[in-house]
This record gives C-alpha cells, sequence and structure tokens, in this order.
C-alpha cells in the first residue's frame, strides 16, 4: 500500500513531547544536539521550557527539530513514502524529509522565519478561530460581509472536511465569530495562537523572508512534497515564491490529503509535536490507516519494548 509522511506544524507543543528521547534514541540525541551548534542555544533545554515554546522564534526550529528526529529514527520501519506533506511550518520538516532541503539549511531558514513572523505579530496583532462546520461556503461568505465592513478577517487553515481555520484582527474575529453564530454554525472555537498566521497581517514578514530564502539551495525531493498554498507538488522553479506566499495565503491541507487519497495513498504516518494530522486524515481519508509519532510512548511503540525508560 502507498505510504504518505505527513509532518505537524507549531500548536500542538508541549513539554512532556521530547522526555526520554534524547536519553533512549541516539538518532534522535544526534538531531537535537546539531541543532544546538546550528541554533547557538540549548535545544533541549527549550523543548522543556514551556514559555520557549509558546514564542514563535523558538517554537518553529525547535518543532522543526523534534520531528526530524522522530524521523530520523523511525523511518526505516515504514514503506518509503510517495508522497509527503506538512501542515504550515511542517512543509520545511517535509521538504528537509525528501532532500530537497539541507537540515541545517532549513532550521536556520524557519529560525529566520519564526523572527520574522514574531516581529509582523508583534506589529500588527491578530488572533484566530477554529470553525467547526462542512459549510465552508456559509463561512466564506460571512468573512466578505465583515471584510466589506471594514474589518480584516480571513480564511487561514482548511484542515479536514469539518474544520477551517479563520484569522485577522481580534475585532476582525470577534465579529466573524459573532455572525457565524447566528447563520447557525455551533461551534467556533479561540485559539490561543500569536497572531493571525496565512493571513495578509503578516504581510510585513515577506520581503525579508525572501531575501533569506534567496540565499538557500533547494535540490530536487526524493519523492513528491505537496504544498499547502497551490495544493499541486512544490516545484523547484517555484518553490521559493510559493513559501513567500505561505505567510499570507490559507493552507489547504484537506485538500492536499484527498489529492494523495486520489493517487492510491491510503496509510498516513504522522512525526510532529502533536497526533492533530492524523485526526484530520481520519476525517478526511475515512478509510486510511494512521500511525502518529509525537513523543516517547508512541515512538516506542513502533520501534519496540526493547526501549525502556532510563
Amino acid at each position: 500500500m502507498p505510504v504518505g509522511f505527513l509532518f505537524g506544524g507549531q500548536g500542538g507543543q508541549n513539554v512532556n513531547m521530547s522526555a526520554h528521547l534524547y536519553e533512549n534514541f541516539p538518532k534522535y540525541r544526534a538531531i537535537i544536539d546539531l541543532s544546538s551548534t546550528v541554533l547557538g542555544y540549548d535545544v533541549l533545554a527549550k523543548l522543556q521550557d514551556e514559555a520557549a515554546l509558546k514564542t514563535t522564534k523558538y517554537t518553529q526550529p525547535l518543532v522543526v527539530a523534534h520531528s526530524f528526529g522522530l524521523y530520523e529514527v523511525a523511518k526505516d520501519q515504514f514503506t518509503a513514502p510517495t508522497a509527503v506533506l506538512g501542515l504550515s511550518l511542517g512543509e520545511y520538516t517535509a521538504l528537509i524529509a525528501s532532500g530537497a532541503l539541507d537540515f541545517v539549511d532549513g532550521l536556520r531558514l524557519v529560525a529566520k522565519r519564526g523572527q520574522l513572523m514574531q516581529d509582523a505579530v508583534e506589529a500588527l496583532p491578530g488572533t484566530m478561530a477554529a470553525v467547526m462546520t462542512e459549510d465552508f461556503a456559509l463561512v466564506e461568505n460571512v468573512l466578505a460581509h465583515v471584510r466589506e465592513n471594514g474589518e480584516q478577517v480571513f480564511p487561514a487553515n482548511y484542515n479536514s472536511g469539518q474544520q477551517l481555520v479563520i484569522g485577522g484582527s481580534p475585532v476582525g474575529v470577534e465579529q466573524a465569530t459573532a455572525a457565524l453564530i447566528e447563520a447557525g454554525i455551533k461551534r467556533v472555537i479561540p485559539l490561543n495562537v500569536a497572531g493571525a498566521f496565512h493571513t495578509p497581517l503578516l504581510e510585513a514578514a515577506q520581503a525579508d523572508f525572501a531575501d533569506v530564502l534567496a540565499t538557500i539551495e533547494f535540490k530536487q525531493p526524493m519523492f513528491t512534497v505537496f504544498s499547502n498554498t497551490t495544493k499541486t507538488p512544490f516545484d523547484l522553479a517555484t518553490i521559493k515564491q510559493v513559501l513567500v506566499d505561505q505567510l499570507v495565503n490559507p493552507t489547504f491541507f484537506a485538500q492536499d490529503l484527498a489529492l494523495m487519497a486520489e493517487q492510491g495513498i491510503m496509510e498516513f504516518v504522522e512525526f510532529g509535536p502533536d497526533n492533530t494530522l492524523t485526526k484530520f486524515a481520519r476525517k478526511t481519508v475515512k478509510d486510511s490507516e494512521r500511525t502518529s509519532i509525537f513523543d516517547f510512548a508512541s515512538l516506542q511503540k513502533v520501534m519496540g519494548e526493547e526501549y525502556a525508560v532510563n
């Protein structure tokens, strides 16, 4: 059965996700140690620091290091993937895993991305909310109406067939939430995030991020890497512009999952800070087989019980 690997983004990180991994898995330890050298701070300590995990400039490289460390340990337990897909930040881990992006270059890139995004959201505060519905057209129409009244609110993340995250100014999201509930939406869940990611509120980060990307070399990937932004595989000719565009455009994770299923991929393996993506896969590709690797217990289950806690 063709396999697809999934790589998580920020949002699910927690201080327990790295517990016991560093001590028990040499390949994970090697990635964390290399990350500390590249970034200039103790990555293992930051992974166990709740404040750091909530700070975007740290969160992004920490999540990539953790996710890629898990991948390095467990990848050989599975059939080589036909395609890979990351959610937002997870696209960078996917590109690294595919060989399209060197790990050290990728880590430096997401560290700069995190800093630029943090600067942007501090200058133009925003927030997000998860709208639980299958009626995306209704949500889009409500958001358009709120924008017509002068507030900023946009579709941000099409996560599954039943969840669309919206983002914008605090007032815009508040007004949209009220209008959605009035329109019959049962659940709109405020998210504890640093800003309105994947919306035009992040435009201030684009130019500087493009300059950073200009210094990075990408190579032909070993397997297909789907883009959240274009809903198509990344192409070397356009990859840098697509990654710049990703900052201010919605992610289409659910649509990418459906495209993978159309290619016959019905087994998904997730590497990341939690099991969010396999939950999305369960809702979007209902008959799929799913494995999520995000902490010691889930990795131990895949690798075997010989790995006991030190």
